[in-house]
């Protein structure tokens, strides 16, 4: 633990580069973002449009490896379980009788079926997938599922939850799960094989986004306040590391920590905490191999970016691509988890 403390060496920078190409006549021109969200290694991405999903690989190099448009409405919320063919989805409105917001569609691509379908009596803010877990936020409830059968396995309160916040473990060891408390600023950490709950109060105001390491070890959270990230140790509560991002209110919009526990990156209206951007669109962070942190935006764009991690100071961009513009490779992510 104290090697994370010791080597996150202060801030890192990101040049700002020339304007970024805007869609290519190759990429639809009425093609939507509504949603961006990395599978559990940072190893790809998923993204929900208004007209469906794409699929993209990030190693070594970014490259399109599905692209599916099954209706006009889209997918609100799309998620992907490691680089295999299985994913989760839900609609993007009311009007949509095929694909309603209330319901969430766990998908098979390689045998193009749907496994299951998810019925709540009120929207799906979020899901999240696991090895062992299917996860969908409402408002004020989380339901947690069993995989292999697609059962309820408990019922999860939390205060209001808009943002659909929780995150969960994907390592075969611990099965580990945090999602809002019962009052502005608590974390419930819940561990999902031993029925143990551990509540931290990780800030005075609401939280505005959290993650937990691969192994569960480590929680990372941000308030709507938006100066302030803190690392808690997610099994007894303990406060760690406490990272002032700025002085002024930002909105934080995700948190990530490296697979070797030394870095911490979180992305926001302003920038991140250990580089900064140009602050025109909405980007989600997380870190790629030998030094790297990725970044993908609404706005279609994927960023490669490698840092100095003895000396810090101004990274490199090392890839900058509109995504959409990619053509599909096939699908070549068959196999397991």
């Amino acid at each position: 633990m104290n090697s994370m403390v010791s080597t996150v060496r202060g801030i890192l920078t990101l040049s700002r580069s020339e304007t970024f190409d805007s869609p290519r006549d190759e990429a639809k021109s009425d093609l939507k973002v509504l949603s961006v969200a990395w599978n559990q290694v940072c190893s790809g991405f998923i993204v929900g449009t208004n007209h469906g999903f794409n699929v993209y690989s990030c190693k070594p190099m970014i490259k399109k490896s599905i692209s599916r448009a099954p209706h006009e409405s889209g997918f609100k919320v799309a998620e992907m379980l490691f680089l295999s063919n299985l994913f989760a989805f839900v609609g993007n409105g009311y009007n949509n009788s095929e694909y309603p917001p209330n319901k969430v569609f766990v998908w098979d691509d390689y045998r193009n079926c749907c496994l299951s379908e998810l019925t709540f009596k009120s929207e799906v803010i979020a899901v999240k997938l696991a090895r062992e877990h299917v996860v969908v936020v409402l408002k004020q409830n989380i339901y947690v599922y069993t995989f292999n059968n697609l059962k309820v396995d408990r019922v999860i309160e939390t205060l209001m939850n808009p943002k659909g916040l929780c995150c969960v473990t994907h390592v075969e060891s611990k099965a580990v799960l945090a999602c809002p408390g019962f009052h502005p600023g608590q974390v419930q950490v819940h561990d999902l094989r031993w029925n143990v709950i551990k509540f931290i109060k990780a800030h005075d105001s609401a939280i505005a986004c959290m993650t937990l390491t691969l192994d569960g070890s480590l929680l990372a959270t941000a308030s709507t306040k938006g100066t302030l990230i803190r690392i808690f140790n997610a099994v007894d509560g303990t406060l760690l590391q406490e990272f002032r991002r700025g002085m002024e209110r930002a909105e934080i919009y995700n948190v990530a920590i490296s697979s070797n526990l030394k870095w911490v990156a979180a992305s926001s209206e302003k920038g991140t905490l250990h580089f900064s951007l140009p602050a025109s669109t909405k980007f989600i962070v997380g870190f790629g191999s030998e030094n790297t942190v990725l970044l993908v935006g609404i706005d279609g764009s994927f960023r490669r970016c490698k840092f100095d991690h003895a000396d810090g100071g101004q990274m490199v961009e090392l890839e900058h691509k509109y995504f959409f513009s990619l053509q599909e490779t096939g699908n070549t992510m068959v196999g397991g988890v």
